[in-house]
């Protein structure tokens, strides 16, 4: 009933997510000495036992393990609120120490050679970067923009509810840099209907999943070391 809802209801990289952990809290049971069945069994223990199975027995970090509790919580809620169970047995479970993510900041250098190298070897990605840079797109929306959603004159993109994550139609400003450098590579010889980040980040019909914006940095990051 859960999987229902949320197929209903979210977007298409929370059904995949949340699917997903659907799949392996069914893995869990399924391989408990006595899987539960009836909601009312989904307790604190349960969770408990579940969270510590993620930890341990399939070797995830604290951070993993702490999502999969957020989850857990949701989960408890969604029951909670439909009267299979009295209380979410999740809320009371603490998170656990994660270490912090070590990020390092690009430096001024580091920009410079990224852009050079992007420039010559792949200039329709260093216009997804430097949307990213401008507009603070997401790459699940940016994903999803058509040339159509591009207003040269205005210098604008319109953001559709139908794909951004807070469900509301929203515009998001242009500056010459970006104007100038879609002119150059050509982006508006393209049909209005095609996306603009497709296959080799260039325009087409096809649209692409939005991690070919992480798999592209990463093979950029490799090759400049």
């Amino acid at each position: 009933r859960y999987l229902e809802y949320v197929n209903k209801t979210g977007r298409k990289k929370t059904i995949q997510n949340y699917s997903s952990r659907c799949k392996i809290l069914e893995e869990y049971n399924a391989s408990r000495f006595q899987p539960i069945t009836y909601a009312y069994q989904y307790t604190r223990d349960f969770v408990m036992e579940f969270l510590d199975w993620i930890l341990l027995d399939r070797d995830n970090g604290p951070r993993t393990r702490n999502n999969y509790k957020g989850w857990c919580s949701a989960l408890g809620e969604f029951m909670k609120d439909r009267k299979y169970i009295d209380e979410n047995p999740a809320a009371s479970i603490p998170k656990i120490p994660e270490d912090e993510k070590k990020r390092q900041p690009l430096s001024p250098s580091m920009v410079k050679q990224m852009q050079r190298h992007l420039a010559k070897e792949d200039p329709h990605f260093l216009l997804a970067v430097m949307m990213e840079y401008y507009t603070f797109i997401r790459p699940s929306e940016l994903s999803a923009i058509r040339i159509n959603d591009i207003s040269i004159k205005e210098q604008r993109i319109f953001v559709s509810r139908d794909i951004s994550k807070n469900k509301r139609d929203g515009y998001v400003g242009l500056n010459e840099t970006l104007i100038r450098m879609m002119l150059e590579l050509g982006v508006f010889s393209h049909p209005g209907d095609c996306y603009l980040f497709s296959r080799g980040f260039r325009p087409d019909i096809r649209k692409m999943g939005p991690d070919i914006f992480n798999k592209r940095w990463a093979t950029m990051r490799k090759a400049l070391k």
